[in-house]
C-alpha cells in the first residue's frame, strides 16, 4: 500500500528545491525555516484531502503531479493568512489560479512571489470581507483560527464565528480545508465547525503524522447542497 503521507511529503520537497532560496519563511521571534519545511507541516495534509475528495490514488510522484495538476488547473485557490505565499506558489505551479491575503509583516514576501494582484492585505478578519466575492473553487487556511489568538485578541471573534465567515466566501461547490494552530487545534473541534455550518458542513478530520506529539488536524469540509422549495 502506498503512503500517501510520505509520497506528497518528498513530492513537495522536490518540487520546491528548485526555489530560490532566499524565499524563507519568517515566523515569530526572528526563526527563519525554508518554506519547504513549512510547506509539508502545515498543507500536506491539505493534498492529501484533495486527492481523497478527487478520488485519485497515486503510485508514484509522477502521478501525483498528473493528479495535482488535474485536480488544480483552473480553478481558484483561495488561502486566508498565506504567509509569504508558498503553499499558493505551489499550487500556481501546477495550474490553479490563487488569490491570498496575508498580514502587513508578510505582504512584501508574498507580493514578491506572486505580485501585487494576487495578494490583498489584511488581516485574518478584513481579508474574509474583502475577499467574499472571490467564488473560489477551493479555501485554505493554516496554523491561523485558533483560540489561544481569540484570548490573545489578536482575533475579535472566536475561530467557530470566523469559520462561519469563512463558508460565506464560498459556493455550495468550495471545498474547504482548514488546519488550525499546531499548539491549540485541539480546541477547534468538529462540533464547532459544524455549529459555524449550521448543519450544512460536511466535515472529515485527518491527522497529522508528521506532528505526532501534538493534537494538530486538518479539517475538510463543504457545503451541502440546500434544496430550494418549491
Amino acid at each position: 500500500m502506498v503512503d500517501f503521507s510520505r509520497l506528497i511529503g518528498g513530492y513537495m520537497q522536490q518540487h520546491c528545491a528548485n526555489w530560490s532560496n532566499e524565499n524563507k519563511l519568517l515566523f515569530e521571534k526572528g526563526k527563519y525555516v525554508p518554506d519547504t519545511d513549512a510547506l509539508m507541516l502545515l498543507h500536506s495534509p491539505i493534498l492529501l484531502h484533495l486527492l481523497l475528495d478527487n478520488k485519485k490514488f497515486p503510485k508514484n510522484k509522477s502521478e501525483l503531479r498528473k493528479n495535482l495538476e488535474e485536480i488544480l488547473t483552473g480553478k481558484l485557490v483561495l488561502e486566508i493568512g498565506c504567509r509569504d505565499a508558498s503553499f499558493l506558489r505551489f499550487a500556481k505551479d501546477h495550474g490553479a489560479r490563487i488569490i491570498g491575503s496575508t498580514s502587513k509583516k508578510y505582504v512584501k514576501e508574498a507580493s514578491k512571489i506572486l505580485g501585487n494582484e494576487n495578494i490583498v492585505e489584511a488581516d485574518a478578519e478584513e481579508a474574509i470581507e474583502k475577499l467574499s466575492g472571490a467564488k473560489p473553487n477551493i479555501v485554505v487556511s493554516t496554523n491561523l483560527f485558533d483560540t489561544e489568538r481569540w484570548r490573545s485578541k489578536q482575533i475579535t471573534a472566536k475561530p467557530e464565528e470566523l469559520i462561519e465567515k469563512i463558508i460565506g466566501i464560498g459556493t455550495n461547490r468550495t471545498r474547504f480545508y482548514i488546519n488550525p494552530s499546531i499548539d491549540n487545534s485541539s480546541e477547534l473541534t468538529e462540533k464547532h465547525l459544524k455549529d459555524a455550518g449550521s448543519g450544512n458542513a460536511s466535515i472529515r478530520t485527518y491527522f497529522n503524522p508528521s506532528i505526532p506529539k501534538k493534537t494538530m488536524s486538518t479539517f475538510a469540509f463543504r457545503k451541502k447542497a440546500i434544496k430550494r422549495k418549491k
